[in-house]
């Protein structure tokens, strides 16, 4: 099993310096894009003379089921983490595709906007509040807790 980092990027905006990503103290990941089919042909043919792999899921609009299919078949992943902002992530929920939540608390203050961890918009189905149950809450260093949810 590889490692990856999968980018959505629905319209074909993002720029590479290559096929991977390196992370500080993490092995380099492979690049691969999660597009829609309304990505401008030269934008395509920057990814492959960069080496970066890319598949197409859906039409004008993320479908992140078939997301998930195709990052199965294709590259054997069987497990995601998301960490995007609040619309990705509000997109695999609207597709009830978010089985576990993770959160690490620090009391920390900062005074900033609050940003919101599953965000709906008008260009996504709506869903109902979803309900996530205890699953573990873990001490990581102390003052910090690490909680995990899970859904029924």
């Amino acid at each position: 099993m590889g490692n990856f980092i999968v980018a959505v990027d629905p319209q074909g905006q993002l720029a590479y310096s290559g096929l991977s990503i390196e992370k500080k103290g993490r092995p380099a990941a492979h690049v691969i894009e999660a597009l829609t089919e309304q990505v401008a042909p030269e934008y395509l043919s920057y990814l492959q003379n960069q080496g970066v792999s890319y598949l197409f899921a859906g039409e004008k609009r993320l479908n992140c089921t078939l997301l998930l299919e195709k990052l199965h078949r294709l590259f054997g992943i069987n497990k995601l983490m998301l960490a995007g902002g609040g619309i990705v992530n509000g997109s695999f929920l609207a597709e009830n595709l978010v089985d576990e939540l993770s959160l690490v608390i620090a009391p920390v203050a900062d005074g900033g906007n609050g940003v919101s961890s599953f965000t709906q918009v008008d260009f996504l189905p709506s869903w109902p509040p979803t309900a996530f149950y205890l699953k573990e809450v873990q001490t990581v260093v102390p003052n910090v807790l690490w909680v995990r949810y899970t859904r029924p």
